[in-house]
């Protein structure tokens, strides 16, 4: 049992047996009210310490401020709180990710930049709320980021703060009502068609950067991920395969690798490359100690001396070029499959709609789908004749429709169009 009673300054404090030993925590300047609902939870801690505190006392603990946990703390009815600062916090959770790849280290880094630009690193973790990471929400907007990447910040910041949530370090995730589902960014789409690959392929400065650029072209090949363990060995010229250990997907069920046709446009290549290789070679890449900040630096370099325009996501625009074009002859499945991704994400992040699209809709007209099935003479003499009741209510119906149907027909015109001689013609703001 516990009791509550006040000192000569007026302060409440909890009295309780712990052992058989007296003990007292203060709590400051607490009504009687809240004092007695402190006591009756306290209780109901004391209660459970041989088997743990239930829900109802693991949220009262959470709610306590750190002053008053810390009382508890010293006298060993609880944990003390672990207390971090943002900086220190960030850095400990990168450190104990050992399962990560170096481009993921490379978000949560430039996450880590904006949380502390923002909020400061010394910061208490547990003082930051949800109405202060809306804020900085916004933030990200009006700094100008693309909202595919501000939602990509906020899920890693919403992904840290559930590491602590669980942890114990903060009592809530102030980050969670954040949207964060990853979302296509269309307008740096870009298609490199076939005009382009071949002026981008002449101003290729060696054997290397050709079989660098085809791979990623024609193979669909993750830059540098995917080109820097391909080995000679992983080539079967004769089958017509290569072996891509994918290290980005190797989490996965059967993500370690996949097959990929030899394409035509590969085999001449990397035939090439092969026979230039020094003896005893095994890697397809010389340069082992390509990364993917130098590979871009090199091949923007490439482009600009060329005088040809660098395109957005240098990279990642090949890939999805490659796939597009592949969809067009072989089924979804089978695409992705050797691209190595899913046909959702296929949609949404990569199949691109592209200017000869158009032209080959304009070019070539679809067959009329209102030319019904060719019916020979002998066919039409095997049909059931027409009763004469339905012919003369049909020929009715004809009639009827001369008499009453306007030029436009029996529906109200629609604005943007008007109707000359049965033919619609638009105008206005219709567009097509």
């Amino acid at each position: 049992m516990a009791s509550v009673s006040k000192d000569k300054k007026g302060n409440r404090k909890i009295q309780y047996l712990d052992g058989g030993q007296r003990r007292t925590i203060y709590l400051g300047k607490y009504n009687v009210r809240k004092a007695n609902s402190f006591k009756v939870k306290l209780e109901d801690l004391l209660a459970t310490r041989s088997t743990g505190p239930d829900e109802g006392v693991t949220k009262w603990l959470d709610s306590l401020p750190d002053d008053i946990h810390g009382k508890l703390a010293r006298q060993g009815l609880v944990k003390p709180r672990m207390s971090y600062t943002l900086e220190s916090y960030i850095d400990e959770y990168v450190k104990a990710r050992k399962d990560v790849k170096p481009t993921t280290l490379d978000s949560w880094k430039q996450t880590k930049r904006v949380l502390i630009d923002f909020f400061g690193g010394e910061r208490d973790l547990r003082s930051i709320t949800s109405k202060m990471a809306t804020r900085w929400r916004e933030s990200l907007a009006e700094q100008g980021l693309a909202d595919a990447t501000a939602r990509k910040r906020a899920s890693i910041a919403k992904q840290m703060f559930k590491r602590a949530l669980a942890d114990g370090v903060v009592r809530e995730n102030p980050f969670s009502h954040l949207v964060s589902a990853a979302v296509a960014n269309k307008s740096r789409d870009f298609f490199i068609d076939i005009a382009l690959t071949a002026q981008v392929m002449g101003a290729m400065p060696n054997v290397q950067w050709r079989v660098i650029f085809g791979l990623a072209r024609y193979g669909g090949v993750r830059m540098p991920s995917e080109l820097i363990p391909l080995k000679w060995c992983d080539i079967n010229w004769e089958r017509g395969t290569i072996l891509i250990t994918s290290p980005k997907t190797e989490h996965h069920k059967g993500g370690q690798s996949r097959l990929i046709p030899l394409f035509p446009e590969l085999r001449e290549i990397l035939l090439e490359a092969f026979e230039q290789a020094q003896e005893g070679a095994e890697y397809v890449l010389a340069d082992r100690k390509a990364n993917r900040v130098n590979l871009r630096t090199q091949f923007t370099r490439i482009l600009n001396r060329a005088g040809i325009p660098v395109w957005p996501k240098l990279f990642q625009n090949l890939r999805a070029t490659r796939e597009t074009e592949l969809v067009e002859s072989y089924p979804i499945h089978v695409v992705c499959d050797w691209i190595g991704n899913s046909p959702a994400v296929a949609d949404k992040h990569y199949l691109q709609t592209h200017p000869e699209h158009f032209l080959k809709a304009t070019q070539n007209p679809t067959q009329s789908v209102s030319a019904g099935p060719r019916i020979d003479s002998q066919e039409k003499n095997t049909q059931p004749s027409m009763d004469s009741d339905l012919r003369e209510n049909a020929s009715d119906c004809e009639t009827l429709q001369k008499q009453i149907a306007r030029p436009g027909g029996l529906e109200p015109p629609t604005f943007g169009f008007e109707v000359r001689d049965s033919v619609q013609l638009s105008y206005g703001r219709v567009r097509f």
